[in-house]
């Protein structure tokens, strides 16, 4: 059994890519009606490609080597990746609530929003941004992603701290500032949980030492007790 090149499979692959890139190319998501179904057509197609090699190489070697299909997917799709992270230049400091915006701008029906960030900006500023995605009737769900050495600061020794995005440079001493910088920051904690609960947004914290699939499994444990 093998499939073989499909050069009508190759033209398919290219409208659906020309397809998502006049897209993401235009402000205006109604300016190219059915557009975003590119993204379906590209991934359905790339799903039969793939499962067709894997059922070649199961009835070529009566098995499937999964290492083996990462590493060849791995040599394929991270060259170009790297190659694009290589040349990407910082646009200027994260504003949040611009991109909630743009991205509250980008949605035409109503759904689960699932935010993802160290939201590491003022309360209130975070809200007024998050708010707005509420408007349109869309449940939110804000999963507060934070490393264990952001939430204890466990440093022994005098380091200098710089901003990546304002390359903003600071002196730390660490006996002066890790209880004060602990304390402000379950402040920050405590008053982004206060704003969710208020606003009946669910807040959850994601702690980067635990793996995904088991904080996500709590949430939705304690999500379904909730509402019981």
């Amino acid at each position: 059994m093998r499939l073989g090149h499909v050069p009508a499979l190759d033209a398919l692959r290219g409208i659906a890519i020309l397809l998502v890139l006049a897209v993401h190319s235009s402000d205006d998501l109604d300016a190219l009606p059915g557009g975003i179904l590119g993204v379906d057509l590209f991934f359905v197609l790339s799903g039969f490609l793939i499962t067709s090699l894997l059922l070649e190489e199961w009835h070529r070697e009566g098995g499937i080597s999964f290492r083996g299909f990462y590493r060849r997917r791995a040599l394929r799709l991270l060259p170009a990746l790297f190659a694009m992270l290589a040349k990407l230049e910082s646009g200027g400091p994260w504003q949040l609530d611009r991109a909630l915006a743009r991205g509250g701008e980008l949605l035409r029906r109503r759904g689960v929003i699932v935010g993802i960030s160290d939201f590491y900006d003022a309360p209130a500023t975070v809200m007024k941004a998050v708010r707005t995605l509420q408007f349109g009737g869309n449940d939110l769900i804000i999963f507060h992603l934070l490393d264990p050495a952001e939430l204890e600061l466990r440093i022994d020794q005098p380091l200098i701290l710089e901003d990546l995005e304002t390359s903003e440079r600071m002196e730390v001493v660490p006996e002066y500032v890790a209880q004060q910088y602990r304390e402000l920051l379950q402040e920050h904690i405590r008053a982004l949980q206060h704003e969710c609960r208020t606003s009946r947004i669910d807040y959850t914290m994601l702690e980067t030492s635990k793996p995904l699939d088991h904080a996500l499994f709590a949430y939705l444990l304690a999500r379904q007790k909730s509402k019981r």
